[in-house]
């Protein structure tokens, strides 16, 4: 029995859905400025011709303090030509000058601030190896902001031997993001051996400071029967809760599907609907897949096939291989938008390319009767086995019918038994009937 062209609900289980902190990556290149706040010439009632005349004696003094070495100076210096203080025209290629010459001095702010503009391109030609270079040698001399910013680009590098040690410094100063992904490191293993309890300790401190994504793995953790140490149900959703509160659209997908499954909370479809909203509007595709599947059935709204495509066709523009699926089930069968087979072939087909089953098997089913592609046994057989490769129930169910035939295949009852069996056993009815048939009942 073929049923491959029904919707897929999105099953977004508390449980089994594990999603990884998503740490902050972007660098922090503000400038060290240890002398801004301490610049008096910025007093309005200073007349503008006295100002003139301060900053020029101050400016004077500090080119001279700059050449006689002073390191200080040279940072200054760079600093008010980046910032085009003190009468200077904003110049960044000046600032470079300036703070390269700290730099060779070991000056780390310099050093720290060079870094920056190499990452930006800014005053300089860009060149992340330059700004690594710097950020590693001003971390070396004990400037912590610089110990982020060389972990991260580490990081990116994946040089996860190099960049956990960066990570642990930084998480020294209490640096959230050095901290969320310092616990990702030790939960996975990057960098060195599997450290799971430890990660847990920094998730739980990362999430006590209202960090959402290491509350939704606080959550996730004690959720798990894994760690007896942290296991408990109640603190999981208190975790989950947060985390949905302070903006997490994993969570806010999830506390959805709490409440529309009543796990922890009331049942409460309406409920679940503005949760889902919260994250879909984020443009994240399990929710936008899970609101597509309340509008197509009329859980906690009123049912309404247009929406319900509206919302599988934004995941599918974000590349989501369940929305791309839904999507194009209602292209080809004209569900709240107009037939187009084409397209609705192109979602099926980069939905498989994702390797998602369901979008699979119905390209195996359509390749194989020819429905609304030229017929094709050879590309039918490949997908079904790479959808019964993924255990689905369905795909299982076909090939082992086409093993027993031996109509497209050299028959083979052991295979064909091992699949109708576990099709069965995974709730296909054409599967238990065959199987019976077959292999139970005996003449």
């Amino acid at each position: 029995m073929f049923t491959s062209f029904r919707i897929i609900l999105m099953v977004l289980f508390l449980s089994n859905l594990s999603v990884y902190a998503q740490t902050a990556r972007n660098l922090d290149l503000t400038p060290i400025d240890e002398v801004k706040t301490q610049d008096p010439i910025v007093d309005d009632e200073v007349k503008k011709d006295e100002r003139e005349k301060v900053q020029e004696k101050r400016l004077e003094k500090l080119e001279k303090a700059a050449e006689a070495g002073s390191k200080t100076a040279i940072l200054e210096l760079g600093n008010n030509y980046f910032y085009g203080r003190l009468g200077l025209e904003k110049d960044t290629a000046m600032a470079a000058q300036w703070w390269r010459r700290g730099a060779d001095k070991n000056h780390r702010q310099c050093m720290y601030n060079l870094a920056n503009l190499y990452i930006r391109g800014d005053g300089v030609e860009k060149s992340e190896d330059e700004g690594l270079k710097y950020y590693m040698k001003a971390a070396d001399f004990g400037l912590v902001q610089a110990n982020i910013n060389a972990a991260l680009l580490l990081d990116r590098r994946e040089d996860y031997k190099k960049a956990i040690r960066y990570f642990q410094e930084a998480s020294l100063i209490k640096d959230y993001r050095a901290i969320s992904r310092l616990a990702e490191y030790y939960e996975r293993g990057l960098g060195g051996p599997k450290r799971v309890l430890d990660a847990i300790a920094l998730y739980r401190e990362s999430a006590q400071k209202g960090n959402a994504d290491a509350q939704l793995k606080m959550a996730e953790f004690s959720n798990n029967q894994e760690y007896p140490s942290v296991y408990n149900r109640k603190e999981a959703l208190k975790w989950l809760m947060l985390s949905a509160d302070n903006g997490n659209s994993t969570s806010e997908a999830r506390v959805a599907y709490c409440y529309q499954n009543g796990i922890g909370v009331r049942k409460d479809n309406e409920v679940a609907i503005r949760w889902f909203l919260r994250a879909a509007n984020k443009n994240y595709p399990p929710a936008q897949v899970a609101l597509g599947n309340c509008y197509s059935v009329g859980s906690g709204v009123s049912a309404n096939l247009e929406i319900a495509y509206t919302w599988y066709e934004k995941a599918a523009r974000l590349g989501n291989s369940s929305g791309l699926y839904n999507a194009g089930v209602c292209h080809i069968r004209g569900i709240g938008t107009k037939v187009n087979v084409a397209r609705g072939l192109d979602y099926y087909q980069r939905a498989a390319e994702q390797n998602y089953a369901q979008a699979i098997y119905v390209l195996a089913y359509m390749y194989e009767t020819g429905e609304d592609v030229k017929k094709d046994i050879n590309k039918a057989i490949i997908y079904y086995q790479k959808a019964a490769l993924q255990n689905h129930a369905d795909a299982l169910y076909e090939l082992g019918r086409i093993y027993l035939a031996g109509e497209y295949l050299k028959a083979n009852r052991d295979q064909a038994e091992i699949m109708l069996k576990k099709s069965a056993e995974m709730g296909n009815r054409d599967a238990f009937v065959l199987y019976q048939k077959s292999f139970v009942q005996k003449n």
